[in-house]
């Protein structure tokens, strides 16, 4: 094997294991990504009850639309005062609340209600 044969040989390895291992870091990375992104169970069951909460902001009013069907609202410039309520009472039932004041109304939404 000449010189030339032999550096050529070096290079071809070193490009292989160069981009081999982006390659692989690529793949991985997509990977964990994806894992990181895709909600535990033991997560989805915590926000399971506040889940089923919907809420609706809209230019004029919010709208906290509750499992059992009731649907509280408090229009923007009726709003009084906003509170965040946290209790002990967690990890599975709520534990912090967003409590809205308006002049006559009012509208308790759950930290990890949609929308």
């Amino acid at each position: 094997m000449t010189i030339l044969e032999a550096l050529l040989a070096g290079i071809i390895l070193y490009l292989l294991l160069h981009f081999g291992a982006r390659w692989i870091v690529s793949i991985m990375s997509e990977r964990i990504t994806a894992k990181l992104m895709t909600p535990e169970p033991l997560l989805q069951a915590k926000l399971d009850p506040e889940s089923q909460f919907i809420i609706q902001v809209t230019d004029t009013e919010i709208v906290c639309h509750r499992p059992d069907g009731i649907c509280e609202k408090v229009a923007w410039d009726d709003l009084q005062k906003v509170e965040i309520l946290t209790t002990s009472d967690g990890p599975f039932p709520p534990d912090v609340l967003w409590l809205l004041h308006g002049k006559d109304k009012g509208c308790v939404i759950p930290q990890g209600a949609k929308g």
